[in-house]
């Protein structure tokens, strides 16, 4: 008589309890890298920001099913193997990009042309820190429509569902609207502190005089904790917001 073997889980688990909210930092990590590399105006830039940009995107997927798993529900979006976050990363990433040349061609057509090329860094916005007020905000509405996006997934085929994710935009309806602006401030506000600790630091006498392999340490650090912080963040206020994660009122007779 055969034996009925136990089904494995889908994904690995680990028992270190820290690890969940780490997770995400390596893929920060080739983001940076890839970051750093596109400031150079090479002519390579373009690959160096969609190489930074599906990185976030990698990061994002791997705390949003954290977030959930927090929420208590599980991701609707099927991405527990790398293979799959790799193809979900890469679906949603040709999604956002016409999203952001849309934007960019209208910044251009109503006279705004030099805020215009922030709206093609939206993903970067989403975890490290613009110059301008503007690229802060954006990175903001691009995360919540990366989250929507994600949400929108055909939970067959794994394709991103365009008409799911419009009509999850409006039955998410003003509560999701207020976790947004939410989102924006906080992206504003922890601008202003990851400024505030940039310039402070930079101005400590033992780090002045230190190597520079000992500053680009105290810099990749920096910016590698504020971006983790920015995503963990940006995503439980957003996830808070939406219509399925909100708790049913209890009726009372």
């Amino acid at each position: 008589m055969p034996v009925a073997r136990a089904q494995k889980p889908d994904r690995a688990d680990t028992s270190f309890g820290p690890f969940h909210f780490v997770e995400a930092v390596p893929w920060l990590m080739v983001a940076l890298a890839f970051r750093i590399a596109g400031m150079n105006e090479t002519p390579w830039w373009p690959l160096a920001l969609a190489g930074e940009s599906i990185a976030v995107l990698l990061a994002f997927i791997a705390i949003a099913r954290r977030v959930f798993e927090m929420f208590g529900h599980p991701a609707r979006f099927h991405a527990r193997t790398f293979g799959q976050q790799l193809r979900l990363s890469l679906r949603l990433f040709g999604a956002i990009v016409l999203v952001m040349v849309a934007a960019t061609a209208l910044m251009a057509v109503f006279g705004h042309a030099p805020m215009a090329s922030y709206c093609l860094l939206g993903v970067d916005g989403m975890a490290f820190s613009g110059p301008t007020v503007f690229g802060r905000i954006w990175g903001a509405v691009v995360a919540a429509l990366v989250l929507l996006l994600m949400l929108g997934v055909n939970s067959d085929s794994g394709k991103i569902n365009i008409g799911a994710t419009l009509r999850g935009a409006i039955d998410h309806g003003a509560r999701f609207g207020a976790a947004v602006v939410i989102v924006i401030v906080f992206y504003m506000a922890l601008g202003l502190l990851q400024g505030a600790v940039r310039n402070n630091v930079w101005g400590f006498w033992p780090i002045t005089v230190s190597s520079p392999n000992t500053r680009n340490l105290i810099y990749f650090v920096l910016t590698l904790g504020f971006a983790a912080v920015r995503l963990w963040v940006a995503l439980l206020v957003l996830a808070s917001g939406l219509k399925t994660f909100r708790r049913p009122r209890v009726k009372s007779r």
